[in-house]
């Protein structure tokens, strides 16, 4: 998934007393160069300088202006607004009235309304897409394409805003929680997703102080795929991360290096702290969390603040445990992805 980056294209400036800036007469161009492959493929070329010349000229708009009149953006940046549809129907390609019906019939009535604003080639107002209950396409860190929470008005479920179907991103739908999502009576057993997006042109009226866009331009209707195939953990392995383990008067030195636990029984010494991780095979699990435990914590316990490096706060399979009182316990890692896969080694706290 690619982000879409903001582009700055064309800013009018008329040969008169009107200063640089936004015209009075609200047109922005619309993206017509998009191209797309079934329900799972759509590619957008933004328009350059000479397209947008182009389209006024044909369309009446601004006859006396050339290439050389556009000096930085006429409008601010483009926008992807997107909604979701819940149905019962798996894979069709929204082409027809009849096929978006199929889908979900709230699609349709949307194609429909967005559809004449499309022909009309006019500029939309600011609340079009947000009464229509679509909302902005956002990016994340790795930019990958993620849903929006309607700048905090609602809960996202599964939290990572992925476009992926899943059960947690249809089985509730409210105000609050997936807003973004149209629902659907649910026939069978199963029900499937699609997403609607729609590209615009986007600026800021000065004058009137209020947002506008260019007439939409549908991308594409995205059949959304499942979640990718659940990669149980098979086997955990315990290593230490400190220098010597066996060492009661442990100075404090940890390492990242993999010192597998072979001894029967660790020596802690009370009050001390043992560093220790648990590493998961196959590498490519889906879910690579785990969890340890103390089998009395009055003896020793898992502490997951105190002492503890900052390169490990982030790794889910690093812990550290602390001696308490004289005895021995059982120390267990578990795995939470539902295998039932779990290790364990003794730690014996010494005076």
């Amino acid at each position: 998934m690619k982000k879409f980056k903001t582009f700055f294209l064309v800013m009018i400036c008329l040969l008169s007393n009107i200063s640089c800036g936004i015209i009075t007469y609200q047109y922005l161009p619309p993206v017509t160069g998009i191209s797309t492959s079934m329900n799972s493929q759509a590619e957008v070329r933004l328009p350059d300088a000479a397209d947008v010349i182009s389209f006024y000229f044909l369309n009446g708009r601004y006859p006396y202006i050339s290439i050389a009149n556009f000096s930085g953006a006429y409008f601010d940046r483009y926008e992807v607004h997107y909604k979701i549809y819940m149905s019962n129907e798996q894979g069709l390609v929204a082409i027809t009235d009849a096929d978006r019906t199929r889908i979900n019939p709230q699609l349709q009535n949307d194609f429909a309304a967005l559809d004449k604003l499309t022909q009309s080639k006019t500029s939309v107002g600011n609340n079009t897409f947000r009464d229509m209950g679509f909302y902005e396409l956002n990016y994340d860190v790795a930019y990958n394409l993620v849903r929006s929470n309607g700048y905090g008005a609602f809960t996202l479920k599964p939290a990572n805003g992925y476009f992926i179907n899943s059960n947690d991103l249809t089985e509730e739908i409210s105000t609050t929680l997936n807003a973004d999502v149209k629902t659907i009576t649910k026939t069978g057993n199963f029900v499937y997703t699609y997403a609607s997006l729609y590209i615009v042109c986007f600026n800021f009226d000065d004058q009137n102080l209020s947002r506008f866009y260019s007439s939409p331009a549908l991308i594409n209707t995205f059949f959304l795929p499942a979640p990718p195939s659940n990669i149980l953990i098979t086997q955990l392995n315990l290593y230490a991360l400190v220098n010597n383990y066996a060492d009661d008067n442990w100075n404090g030195t940890w390492t990242t290096a993999a010192n597998p636990i072979t001894t029967a029984t660790i020596t802690l010494g009370r009050t001390k702290y043992f560093y220790f991780s648990a590493r998961n095979l196959p590498s490519d699990a889906t879910t690579k969390a785990l969890t340890a435990t103390s089998s009395d914590v009055s003896i020793a316990e898992i502490d997951y603040a105190k002492n503890r490096p900052p390169s490990m706060l982030d790794d889910l399979e690093a812990f550290v445990v602390k001696g308490i009182n004289n005895g021995t316990v059982t120390i267990k890692v578990e795995a939470m992805d539902g295998s039932n896969v779990s290790t364990s080694f003794e730690l014996e706290v010494v005076p």
